[in-house]
């Protein structure tokens, strides 16, 4: 599907609406186009507004809610928010009038996740310059974006990354320190003035236990799942720390 086409790992392409898999790729030459599954395989669609960006490959983070969806497109110099209407009788999505948004965030950023918190603010982070910082909406047209940020934890590497996600009435970022060989998860409960967020959480230190790839999930029952790759593989022999795997 091309260099880079399903990058980055915080990042999720596929969702699932209207009794079907849907997905956001890159066709290895045009650009990053909506896919549907079916019939057995994977078909780029021809609507309208089918093609999302074009020439490069795709570096994306959706958010399916209903009808309403939310593409993400990573960019090192300023990102682009897609707002997306799903037309059921047709069976394709409308680009809204007013998007792509470019998001003038700091150069230097390595991945971009968005999450919609219960009061339907949208949320990104990413870590710039040693920081993880969580980017804020207009709750009502996603329009107008505080793209400073908040600063939620500060002291890592370059090399870090952080992921966020909604559940239970409050918003999680969850990120990588590999200077402390630590994971950390900070909370922000919805409707709290955005500069408050709960304290900073240890999830687990030590061992290499630390590495630059995270993915988040939330099940069924609320609690929230993280999948890390630890850095076991950069040195030789047993470590001493929580664990000796590289996938946890």
């Amino acid at each position: 599907m091309g260099s880079g086409a399903t990058a980055d790992k915080p990042q999720s392409k596929c969702w699932y609406h209207d009794g079907s898999w849907w997905s956001v790729l890159f066709d290895g030459a045009e650009g990053s186009f909506f896919y549907r599954f079916a019939d057995g395989m994977w078909r780029r669609q021809t609507f309208p507004d089918a093609l999302i960006y074009p020439a490069l490959p795709t570096r994306a983070d959706v958010l399916s809610q209903g009808d309403t969806l939310f593409v993400l497109e990573w960019e090192a110099v300023a990102p682009r928010l897609y707002k997306y209407i799903y037309q059921s009788n047709l069976r394709r999505y409308h680009l809204i009038p007013g998007f792509p948004v470019r998001l003038n965030l700091p150069t230097g950023h390595e991945t971009l996740v968005i999450a919609r918190d219960s009061n339907s603010v949208s949320w990104l982070t990413f870590e710039h310059a040693g920081k993880v910082k969580a980017v804020c909406s207009n709750a009502n047209d996603y329009l107008v974006w505080d793209v400073d940020g908040v600063k939620i934890a500060e002291g890592l590497k370059d090399d870090d990354i952080g992921s966020i996600i909604a559940f239970e009435g409050q918003i999680g970022v969850f990120w990588s320190n590999q200077n402390t060989q630590s994971l950390h998860f900070r909370v922000h409960r919805d409707g709290a003035p955005k500069e408050t967020w709960e304290r900073a959480e240890l999830v687990a230190r030590g061992g290499y236990v630390a590495d630059d790839h995270i993915n988040l999930a939330r099940g069924t029952d609320g609690r929230i799942y993280a999948v890390t790759k630890t850095s076991v593989d950069d040195v030789e022999g047993p470590v001493n720390g929580p664990t000796q795997a590289q996938i946890v």
